[in-house]
Formats: C-alpha cells, sequence, structure tokens
C-alpha cells in the first residue's frame, strides 16, 4: 500500500499522488510548505500564537476591531477579546466580577504580563488617574441637540428663556441653565452676557415698569414690545413684582 511519503503526516495512509497524500498534494500544488501544520492541527495555543506578533515590550494583536482594539478569539467555544483569551491561556481563570484591563494602556497588546485583573470601577479610576478618559462635552455628545453657535446666542440674547427655550426646541430649564452657567459653561465662560439679563430673566428697568402699569394695553400686547412673556407683565401690572416701586 502506497504511504505518504512526508515525515510525521498525519494521514499517510490517505495516499494521493506523487508520493503525497491527498493534504500534502495540495499543498506541493499550491507552492506551500509541506511541514507547516494546518490550521486544523495547531493547539488552541499555537491558534493563537499565531495571531500576534511579539515587538520588545508589547505582542501586537494582528486583527483590529473598528475601535482599533483587539479583535477577538474563539476559545472554549466562546468568542472572548484577544486580551481575556490571553489571560485564561497564560494565567488561568479570571476572578469573578473581574475583568481583564492593560497597564500598558495598549488596546492591540495581549501579552500577559502586560494585564491585570479589576472591576470595571477600577478600570475606569485608573483611565483617569492616566488621564487617557475623554470626556466628550456640548456638541461632541451624540444626543445634544445644541451647537456652540446655538449656545453662544442664547447665552448673548435678549430674549427671555421662554422665548427661547420656544425658538430652539429645548426646554427652558435647558435654557436657564446655560444662560446661569450649570451647562455648557466651556462655551459660555469667556462669553459676556446680555446687559440686559440677570440670571436668565429680562430685566426691566424701573421706567419700564411704571410705563407698563401706566398703559391701557393689555398684558399680551405688552409682552412682545419688552420682549417678555405675558406671565411677566401680569406679575408687573398685579404688583407681584416690582414692589418697591407701589
Amino acid at each position: 500500500m502506497k504511504r505518504c511519503t512526508i515525515e510525521n503526516c498525519s494521514t499517510p495512509n490517505n495516499y494521493y499522488a506523487h508520493g503525497l497524500c491527498n493534504k500534502h498534494y495540495i499543498r506541493f500544488k499550491k507552492n506551500q510548505s509541506m511541514t507547516d501544520k494546518s490550521v486544523y492541527e495547531l493547539t488552541t495555543l499555537e491558534k493563537f500564537e499565531s495571531k500576534f506578533t511579539k515587538t520588545d515590550t508589547c505582542w501586537i494583536w494582528h486583527s483590529l476591531g473598528k475601535n482599533g482594539r483587539c479583535n477577538t478569539f474563539m476559545l472554549n467555544g466562546k468568542n472572548r477579546s484577544a486580551h481575556t483569551a490571553a489571560w485564561i491561556l497564560y494565567i488561568g481563570e479570571i476572578p469573578e466580577g473581574k475583568i481583564v484591563c492593560h497597564t500598558c494602556d495598549d488596546g492591540r497588546c495581549v501579552n500577559p504580563d502586560h494585564l491585570w485583573t479589576g472591576t470595571y470601577k477600577e478600570n475606569t479610576a485608573d483611565m483617569f488617574s492616566k488621564g487617557r478618559a475623554r470626556v466628550f462635552k456640548g456638541e461632541e455628545t451624540t444626543q445634544s441637540i445644541l451647537n456652540n453657535k446655538i449656545v453662544t446666542d442664547i447665552y448673548t440674547s435678549e430674549l427671555s428663556n421662554a422665548q427661547l427655550a420656544r425658538k430652539y426646541g429645548v426646554a427652558r430649564k435647558t435654557i436657564s441653565d446655560i444662560v446661569t452657567g450649570k451647562q455648557w459653561k466651556h462655551v459660555t465662560s469667556s462669553l459676556k452676557k446680555s446687559d440686559n439679563k440677570i440670571n436668565g430673566r429680562i430685566k426691566l428697568s424701573d421706567i419700564d415698569v411704571i410705563a407698563i402699569r401706566e398703559s391701557k394695553l393689555r398684558p399680551f400686547q405688552l409682552a412682545p414690545l419688552y420682549n417678555v412673556s405675558t406671565s411677566c407683565i401680569e406679575n408687573v401690572v398685579n404688583e407681584k413684582t416690582f414692589k418697591h416701586l407701589l
């Protein structure tokens, strides 16, 4: 019976042609190595080690995800991040409630000497302590309706909070938080607030208040003349505000 002539062939009896089994004959036709193991003959560790390159410090994983970090590796029937698989293969099981983190801060690295286990909270604290955390502000966040230009307009506008809220389709509290510096401070800190605004409200002068109280016009007619809400005019007329002018 003819046998494959390649030393240590795993299927010597599966003879095909030219002294080669089917597997080695295919390799011969493709000019591939006759001695290298096929992917099916590699152990799990050998498969893992074929997927990274060792540098002087880190072991860089070849296949990267969209975020530039390690892709996954199938281990024990589960897809795991490559650095998590590295911990299991070289060190052992991951303690319950812990995740695998990097000391080198290179998401591509699978060197077990550069890995440690901790909680999500510990990993986040480590990230902030090293200054690697990026905090998204204002228009950088995907949920933001407003942008820096609109916030600048709001902060310097002489319109009332209610009018600004209607204009930009946001809540009055959002406008108030911008005007009082509770939100978007990174934009408004260098701006000069409208001289006619205090704590997000239009400031009526004493002369304005006297004129409003003496006017024969109705509150809803006076409101647009002074760029304030109807309720503001009503409070002035009903002497609920500006009591020092009674």
